[in-house]
């Protein structure tokens, strides 16, 4: 049990809210994110989402639908929509960390096909400006300045 707290009435209440705001979290928020997980227990069923998905499609899922949002699109909810994938994110994180599949600690360089930046790192960019002559133009510029 929680450890109680005393107003200045006099009654007391569990202080397990200490630190938690739900009063200040908008009820617009809470009505679009219930509203497509509505959208996602009809397409996909109850609870689906807490079988499991990498983070990442959460991540992709919740970035996708704030670029259209961005686009002006407006055939569904979109900011509802990212705001339920980053609040299954925040599930799924606590729940099923083992479904953490960003950042360099959670991948393996070796599953991915042609990886090894270690030996072979991508090319550096050429600074922009004039473009570089190749030896073969510098020598032939030599040569045709002697004729």
């Amino acid at each position: 049990m929680s450890e109680k707290k005393t107003y200045e009435s006099g009654a007391t209440r569990s202080a397990d809210v200490e630190g938690v705001r739900y009063d200040l979290v908008p009820a617009e928020g809470v009505e679009a994110v219930a509203r497509a997980m509505y959208e996602g227990a009809v397409n996909h069923g109850d609870h689906n989402w807490k079988r499991g998905l990498k983070h990442s499609v959460y991540v992709n899922h919740a970035l996708r639908h704030i670029n259209l949002f961005m686009q002006g699109k407006s055939e569904e909810d979109h900011i509802g929509h990212a705001l339920a994938n980053l609040m299954m994110l925040v599930w799924n994180d606590k729940h099923l960390p083992e479904f953490n599949d960003l950042g360099m600690d959670n991948w393996n360089a070796e599953e991915v096909e042609g990886f090894n930046y270690a030996v072979n790192s991508p090319p550096t960019k050429r600074p922009v400006g004039r473009p570089r002559k190749s030896v073969q133009s510098i020598a032939n510029m030599e040569e045709n300045r002697h004729e």
